[in-house]
């Protein structure tokens, strides 16, 4: 079954559950919010220096990413953001961006998940090429306590950890001082790890202390965050400091600077000294992300781009690359090549060692670099490896795609992993290398093309690796544009197509057809624009229609859609596309009542939070999807206008009626939860903001 989207992957999971009230007056779930950083005075003054010396020039360029947990299996449900774009990781981890524009020397991708420290990457793109980065994210683990008036020692990972609190040293995200109880996770990233190119932030790229920029050697990194009991992030007091000890790695210098990640930037800042004493390394943080003990690079290149090529100059794309110095004991960078076989590396030590991993050989070369490019040759492959080579034309009903780029992503086998792009006939040749492929076996491939307008197509296809040139073309007919993962896959969906152009799955529950996805319209069908209302004040003074997006970001709307008031809502054939309407109260009476059973739980997405299978914070009870509805917890806008006006999200959904309940002012709404298989009718003051659903009339 093929499923539909209303919009292109530009997805944002918020796993923000805020202790608010329901629009019932009913308990919300007590859950951890996943603050961004505090943004203290300190790192204000990191991002004024970083903003003199870090180039604003820009490229296009496309993305594709995986994300790993720390163990190396794909994690799915993962919020990725870079720039003003921002996707979800579908259940092998991998997520894909479209033509995007990026920073062209230091494009940084974050990406963060509840239960895990936040992982970025930083990278140097290559402009009009499909471009690849691996992410791992540790896991928190259990928080360790201790009261934040008295201070102490805190000690993790047996020791690799250690922080010594002085007393009164807390603040809250305002600066106040704090005195309860203090959660503290940290976690250690040891860079003698197998995955420590892929768990530590950014890229080992600083900036000293007299605003140069250097390439960096690391000696260990922590990472570190502190939250209260109700989840609240906190951070160091002004003017005090918490004493972090590290462990020294065999040969590590007496001391060595110490740096501070700037998560705004993707890089590293000089931040004192660190002082060796016995095995253990010693400095004093003011402020907490990630911090790490780093050797300047001599004379480092400021840029080098490297090309892969096989022995008969095929460049190899989709290629994992680690790079270490000469001696191959120190790792600098885990890069992949984009679809020309090339990758960047910023402030380079001119002795490297590059490794090509395999998953069975390594392949070691060693390096003097002496320009601004260098080509790197296969040769000799060994052990089963071979450089396979794909070719076709990627087709779609009405034609060919020309000079479009497309990935290949191995479902059942994640070494098999393509990315290319096609010529003006739509004809296309791209090859990696493979080790011991069975050629008897039929491997299922996830095939994404962009189209010309930006927006991606996704289907499957099958191949069978019968030579070492493969003839398969890649075909999109009648494929979905952008498959969306909430959908019941055992259910056949429809369309339907607002003004705006977002196309919306529907589905035919008993004698009524609906939407499958929250409306993302900011037109009446009429092209009346639809007012965007980010102020508390004014929003909670309305008397017209008006929409906002969850916590006024933009990004929320791509997959839980608009918040509408309302006074939107009651202009019930004018909200909806043509054909359509806001449900009526005795309409949603009628689906609960076709139901019969349940109700909830068959108008709920499956899937949970807590594992990654879903956007419902666990235990998401009863949820089956049978109807097809596909329902998500999108939140509601508060109308009070208090310091926290959006909550829920994550933890109820809630949709209006187009039926009023007395007077002008209130509506009657349905709404379900993540703890309850109801679908309980309500009333709501037409100032909150709510999702919405469309009927066909």
């Amino acid at each position: 079954m093929r499923s539909f989207v209303a919009f292109s992957r530009q997805l944002l999971l918020s796993l923000s559950i805020f202790l608010l009230f329901t629009l019932c007056k009913k308990e919300s779930p007590n859950l951890i919010k996943e603050d961004d950083p505090i943004i203290s005075e300190i790192v204000n003054e990191q991002n004024r220096r970083l903003e003199k010396v870090v180039s604003t020039e820009a490229t296009v360029a496309f993305l594709h990413g995986i994300v790993l947990d720390q163990s190396g299996n794909p994690l799915g449900g993962v919020e990725v953001q870079t720039g003003d774009s921002t996707q979800i990781t579908d259940s092998e981890g991998n997520f894909v961006f479209g033509s995007i524009t990026l920073n062209k020397q230091y494009c940084v991708v974050r990406a963060k998940k509840a239960g895990y420290f936040r992982g970025v990457r930083t990278f140097s793109p290559t402009s009009g090429a499909i471009n690849k980065v691996e992410i791992r994210l540790q896991s928190k683990g259990a928080a360790q306590k201790i009261d934040a008036e008295r201070g102490g020692d805190l000690i993790f990972e047996s020791g690799k950890v250690k922080l010594s609190f002085p007393a009164g040293s807390i603040a809250d995200a305002e600066g106040k001082p704090y005195s309860g109880e203090l959660n503290v996770y940290a976690r250690y990233i040891d860079p003698e790890s197998e995955g420590f190119s892929s768990y530590m932030p950014g890229n080992l790229v600083g900036l000293t202390d007299q605003n140069e920029f250097t390439g960096m050697i690391s000696y260990g990194m922590a990472n570190v965050e502190m939250r209260d009991n109700n989840g609240n992030i906190l951070q160091v007091a002004g003017g005090k400091k918490v004493k972090v000890t590290m462990p020294a790695i065999k040969d590590a210098p007496a001391d060595m600077p110490v740096w501070h990640f700037n998560e705004k930037y993707g890089l590293w800042v000089e931040a004192g000294r660190a002082t060796k004493i016995d095995d253990t390394y010693s400095f004093d943080a003011n402020h907490f992300s990630t911090w790490n003990l780093d050797v300047f690079v001599n004379n480092p290149i400021p840029m080098v781009s490297f090309t892969l090529k096989s022995p008969n100059n095929q460049a190899i794309g989709n290629q994992k690359i680690d790079v270490y110095t000469s001696d191959f004991t120190n790792r600098l960078a885990r890069v992949y090549t984009d679809n020309n076989g090339q990758f960047n590396l910023l402030q380079s030590p001119r002795n490297l060692g590059v490794r090509v991993v395999l998953d069975c050989q390594n392949i070691d070369i060693t390096l003097d670099i002496d320009n601004e490019n260098e080509i790197l040759i296969l040769n000799n492959l060994t052990g089963g490896a071979n450089v396979y080579e794909i070719a076709g034309i990627v087709k779609d009903c009405a034609g060919n795609y020309a000079n479009s780029y497309f990935t290949l992503i191995g479902l059942t086998e994640r070494k098999i992993s393509f990315n290319g792009r096609s010529d003006a006939n739509g004809a296309f040749t791209a090859a990696i290398i493979i080790c011991n492929i069975d050629s008897s076996t039929i491997f299922p491939l996830r095939a994404t093309v962009i189209t010309a307008n930006n927006t991606l197509k996704i289907d499957t296809i099958d191949i069978r690796f019968t030579s070492l040139n493969v003839q398969k073309n890649i075909g999109f007919c009648e494929s979905a544009e952008v498959e969306n993962p909430y959908l019941n896959p055992t259910l056949n969906y429809g369309t339907v197509t607002d003004i705006d152009g977002n196309i919306y799955a529907t589905i035919q529950i008993g004698t009524q057809t609906w939407m499958a996805q929250n409306l993302n319209v900011s037109r009446f069908n009429d092209g009346t624009p639809i007012p965007l209302v980010e102020d508390d004040q004014i929003w909670q003074n309305l008397s017209t229609g008006a929409y906002c997006y969850y916590d006024n970001l933009p990004s929320n709307g791509a997959i839980y859609g608009k918040l509408y008031n309302g006074y939107a809502a009651a202009e019930s054939r004018r909200l909806c596309p043509e054909g359509w309407k806001i449900p009526s109260d005795s309409e949603w009476s009628i689906l609960s009542n076709y139901l019969a059973s349940n109700v909830g739980g068959q108008l709920k997405s499956i899937g949970n939070l807590s594992d990654g299978t879903g956007l419902w914070a666990s235990p998401n009870t009863g949820a089956t999807n049978e109807s097809g509805f596909s329902g998500l917890p999108g939140g509601v806008r508060i109308k009070d206008g208090l310091n926290r006006s959006f909550g829920l999200i994550g933890a109820e959904g809630h949709w209006w009626s187009a039926t009023a309940y007395i007077g002008p002012t209130i509506s009657y709404n349905r709404y379900i939860k993540y703890d309850d298989n109801k679908l309980v009718r309500s009333t709501a003051n037409r100032n909150k903001g709510l999702s919405c659903r469309c009927v066909k009339l």
